[in-house]
């Protein structure tokens, strides 16, 4: 007597924009959940998945099925796959390509992600990011009126606090990060950041300084380099490297100060946070402007793997 075919065990999990994700199940279907759009799966035709990974942006994802082959779904693009039986593995996904790694310490890249940079790169944590905004201090605006020093004390506070209650440890500055400049410190903070999850700090890169101050200047997130996956962020307020940092990490939400974050639309919630957080190894840029006094346009561009 026939009864009907299971899906199989649950393979893998990979996080979408806005908070949703996909879980990929043997049989190959990708079931999604909280707001994860359905993308489609490669079915059982091509034999058991054996993983998924998620684009850096969370707007789509690859999977890996047991014949080697790569699936892209959403914005993802597949660039080939593994010899068949090679595993068991892990898979990591960008938006410019993807790695295959064996337990036994094989690794393969594909699209821009090369062999070598593959290879060189363990796997990286992708950051959950908060269900909620974290509220802001009622004095922190008044704080950074006043001074910098006052803007930074206060905007630290609200840092070490959102930290707190996602649980990771205050942030740890070099004792002389009062003394360094606007642009410098930017970098600092979005690499306290990195560092305190577990991620590797971004190298500071001339060419995309250069990148990065073309968009302050015209007020406008900056484009990055051709051939890398990147992500980029604008600030337009106080001068204080740490109040921008509060803004683009802990009320990047639904009702904070993202203005591609609209009720309805998830896909833009989170974004500068998500760049900052990028799971990569790379280089960052940070452009300044200032339109007036008291007021910066601060910007961030980060690239995963740039040379």
């Amino acid at each position: 007597m026939g009864g009907a075919r299971r899906p199989g065990p649950a393979v893998g999990i990979a996080r979408s924009a806005g908070g949703g994700y996909w879980v990929a199940l043997a049989n190959g279907t990708i079931a999604a959940y909280g707001g994860a759009p359905r993308l489609g799966g490669p079915g059982p035709a091509r034999g058991p998945v054996r993983a998924i990974a998620a684009t850096t942006d969370g707007e789509g994802y690859y999977v890996l099925t047991a014949d080697g082959a790569v699936a892209a779904y959403g914005d993802a693009r597949a660039f080939g796959g593994t010899p068949p039986g090679f595993g068991p593995v892990t898979l990591s996904g960008w938006n410019s390509g993807y790695r295959v790694a064996s337990a036994a310490g094989s690794t393969y890249g594909f699209g821009l992600l090369t062999h070598s940079d593959a290879a060189r790169a363990p796997d990286y944590p992708v950051i959950p990011n908060p269900p909620r905004n974290f509220p802001q201090p009622p004095g922190l605006d008044a704080a950074c009126s006043s001074s910098v020093a006052a803007c930074n004390r206060a905007s630290l506070a609200a840092i070490d606090a959102a930290r707190a209650a996602e649980g990771v440890r205050p942030m740890a500055l070099p004792a002389g990060f009062a003394r360094l400049g606007l642009a410098q410190q930017v970098l600092v903070v979005a690499n306290a950041e990195r560092t305190g999850r577990g991620l590797p700090p971004m190298r500071a890169a001339g060419p995309l300084d250069a990148l990065a101050a073309a968009g302050a200047a015209a007020n406008r997130d900056p484009s990055g380099p051709g051939g890398y996956a990147w992500g980029s962020n604008l600030y337009d307020g106080f001068p204080d490297a740490l109040a921008a940092d509060f803004l683009w990490m802990y009320r990047d939400g639904p009702g904070g100060a993202n203005t591609d974050c609209r009720p309805g639309d998830m896909t833009g919630c989170w974004g500068h946070r998500d760049n900052i957080l990028l799971p990569a190894p790379g280089a960052a840029g940070v452009g300044l402007h200032a339109p007036g006094p008291g007021r910066e346009q601060i910007t961030e561009l980060f690239a995963a793997f740039y040379r």
